[in-house]
């Protein structure tokens, strides 16, 4: 059994399994075996996190933009068209 935590993915992240491309989606364990260096740079630009507290600070994430609903502009009714042509501007 390995030593390190399983990573998670933070976002959709595209991996290499047995030659084929896979993407991971967020929440998910990324599939192991993983190289230590690519290890390094999943962590480092936060695209993975270690273990269970990676998937609660997913989840949180989740639930704080979802929890605010976003709102339509309100739009102005619709002016009737005029039946005279509308004059132009004056130049000055």
């Amino acid at each position: 059994m390995s030593k390190t935590k399983t990573l998670i993915a933070m976002v959709a992240t595209a991996v290499m399994v047995a030659g084929e491309r896979v993407v991971v989606q967020a929440g998910e364990p990324l599939p192991e075996p993983i190289k230590p260096r690519d290890r390094e740079e999943m962590l480092a630009s936060k695209v993975a996190s270690e273990g269970a507290d990676a998937l609660q600070t997913q989840e949180a994430a989740t639930a704080d933009t979802a929890a605010e609903p976003v709102k339509a502009p309100a739009t102005a009714p619709a002016k009737p068209a005029a039946s005279e042509p509308q004059s132009r501007p004056k130049k000055r």
